[in-house]
């Protein structure tokens, strides 16, 4: 077995090589081909760098071919399109960025790191490699063999070119990881956060025991807090938009077409023609159909209703359908049976031992769908719609093919600035329709997007900037805003005059007998109140009541609080030190990558960085 390994030891090198060299195509948009090199525009700049629309084209369609071959071929929506989009735009920026960071800083791998890193710490993409993995795990045997093995020396020769392209960003990661340390003090209150509980009692003095008829508010008050709390007057950027959709969907020619080659496959398994044969070249189950559309032994519950319904109502060697279901319309041929007279599903449902009512089929899905000329008829239509509205306006180009079909304009809500790219009414993720809303002037037109409801234009009909609402507009919510901080002020006047007249809880019945007092057990620092919620204030400073004590008032962010503790979990050194190193680790981790990806975030903030993706409609 060993000597076979080795044997073909060398293949497996070569497509590793292929493989990795393929993944810094797909990942960070390196030229490769002399295509590439032609110039077909310029998608973006970053720091003053073009980025060539024709490199960003074929790393975002190696990555689109990549995703529709995991989905079996399916196509992919714009929202997904959108998505690859963004990540192939982000890995050219941030490798563009790095590059320059390496070339400015003069970050350089030496001869001795390139082999320190070949035979000490092989890289993942070499310890993942099948080639040098026993059981799923990495053998540091098997890869010493082959790292030995001099007829190997042409590919071990590649895989150094490559790590010495790799290890500088490596370095540069672990040179800004370094500087991230994690103090004991941090430690000590991380450990203290995850594992100490307390237990005690409260009393929460809330502010909806006053009556908002009783807080007196003058305009004073009102100006000041409209005048410390303006950021939460601002009104965000905003835009609206109209549009039309060019439907996609199968017209009656469509469905005519359909039904009768759906017919005429249901005929063809009823003549007896190989059923595997047919799924393989009609169904549109691509799971099944690598066994030729068998299902195999299902039992009841198992399958939507009118699927089980046909099936267990079967015969072996029976066709069944065509029947619709919410996937399709199936054509089910039977093969075999299993029924138990007497059993019910209360039965078996006690004891999964029981045998269960079961049957063995084949199924041959087909979904009615629009024709592929529909949907370049539709294409076409939206092409030619947004070709009049960019050249002679959105209402002429909607006069002139609203005389031709049905089509109706409508027009969104306010629309926000969002990362996701959400558009209220669209269940698509639509991020370059909302980078267009925010980055165009007013009049201008998308070309056609494929969305839910078929090629959609856009059209930008308005666009309002940044702005502070006056006091004026947002009285109310000033004023109710007011209220509520008085009656914050009144449940804590409430609380320190309470806390000044009794020592303990026990005396809270003589002072104010219609307080409730309740109890906390394990509380810990994240946890939630009893019926009152998270207010993390009173967590805090519960910890630092000591044990048998009543705090003083505590002013939390729902109210006012007393807290007595009856009993807290000492801090064990001797458990503490037990967890240290693993708790250290994670500590350690979380923060590196916290501080790389801030780093990194900060480079691409102070680089000029421009996107024109939307001119290509990427």
């Amino acid at each position: 077995m060993m000597t076979k390994i080795r044997e073909k030891t060398h293949i497996f090198l070569w497509i590793l090589i292929i493989c990795f060299i393929a993944l810094i195509v797909i990942e960070w948009g390196a030229n490769y081909s002399d295509i590439a090199r032609t110039n077909r525009g310029i998608i973006g700049k970053v720091g003053g760098s073009d980025v060539r629309y024709a490199d960003f084209q074929a790393a975002y369609y190696n990555q689109v071919q990549q995703t529709q071959q995991q989905r079996d071929g399916g196509e992919l929506s714009e929202s997904e399109l959108e998505s690859i989009s963004d990540q192939i735009w982000n890995q050219v920026v941030e490798e563009m960025l790095l590059t320059e960071f390496i070339r400015q800083n003069e970050v350089t791998v030496g001869d001795s790191e390139i082999v320190y890193n070949l035979r000490v710490n092989p890289p993942d993409f070499l310890r993942q490699n099948p080639t040098f993995q026993t059981d799923g795990k990495f053998d540091a045997t098997k890869y010493v063999q082959a790292l030995n093995n001099p007829g190997l020396a042409k590919q071990w020769a590649q895989i150094e070119s490559i790590l010495r392209v790799q290890l500088p960003f490596s370095k540069v990661q672990s040179i800004i990881s370094s500087t991230v340390q994690v103090t004991e003090g941090e430690l000590r209150q991380e450990y203290i956060r995850r594992n100490l509980k307390l237990d005690g009692r409260f009393v929460f003095f809330s502010p909806a025991e006053f009556k908002v008829d009783e807080v007196q508010v003058t305009d004073d008050d009102l100006q000041k807090y409209y005048d410390e709390h303006r950021d939460e007057f601002k009104v965000k950027e905003t835009a609206r938009l109209a549009f039309v959709s060019f439907e996609d969907k199968a017209t009656a020619e469509d469905s005519a077409a359909f039904f009768e080659r759906l017919n005429d496959v249901a005929r063809q398994v009823r003549e007896g023609k190989d059923f595997g044969e047919l799924a393989n070249a009609y169904s549109e189950d691509r799971a099944a159909n690598q066994t030729g559309g068998s299902l195999g032994w299902f039992s009841r519950g198992t399958m939507v209703k009118e699927f089980e319904d046909a099936c267990f109502n079967g015969k072996p060697g029976e066709v069944i359908g065509p029947i619709q279901t919410q996937f399709g319309y199936h054509i089910i041929k039977i093969e075999d049976t299993k029924f138990f007279p007497g059993k019910t599903r209360a039965s078996k449902a006690a004891d999964a031992k029981e045998p269960q009512d079961s049957v063995r089929a084949s199924h041959i899905l087909m979904r009615l769908s629009a024709s592929q000329q529909t949907i370049e008829t539709a294409r076409e239509n939206a092409n030619g719609f947004y070709e009049t509205a960019r050249d002679e306006g959105f209402e002429q180009a909607m006069a002139k093919y609203g005389s031709r079909q049905t089509l109706k304009a409508d027009t969104t809500t306010q629309l926000t600035q969002n990362e996701q790219g959400m558009i209220a009414g669209f269940p698509d993720r639509l991020r370059n329709v909302v980078r267009f809303a925010f980055s165009e002037k007013v009049g201008a037109t998308t070309r056609p997007h494929r969305t839910t409801f078929g090629f959609t234009v856009f059209h930008l009909v308005e666009h309002n900037a940044e702005s502070v609402q006056p006091l004026e507009e947002v009285r109310d919510r000033v004023r109710n805003a007011v209220i509520e901080e008085k009656r914050k002020d009144l449940a804590d006047q409430k609380a320190r005059t309470v806390r000044s007249r009794i020592q303990s809880l026990n005396d809270l019945p003589s002072v104010d007998s219609t307080l409730i007092v309740r109890d906390l057990s394990k509380l810990t620092m994240t946890a939630g109140l009893p019926g009152v919620g998270r207010d993390l204030r009173l967590n805090s400073a519960a910890f630092q009541v000591p044990v048998g004590a009543l705090s003083d008032v505590v002013k939390g962010n729902r109210g006012s609080y007393l807290v007595e503790v009856t009993a807290r979990d000492e801090f064990d050194e001797q458990k503490y030190q037990q967890a240290r190193q693993d708790l250290k680790r994670q500590l350690l981790s979380l923060k590196q990558q916290r501080a790389y990806r801030d780093w990194l975030e900060s480079l691409k903030k102070r680089a000029d960085v421009e996107d024109f993706r939307a001119d290509f409609n990427l």
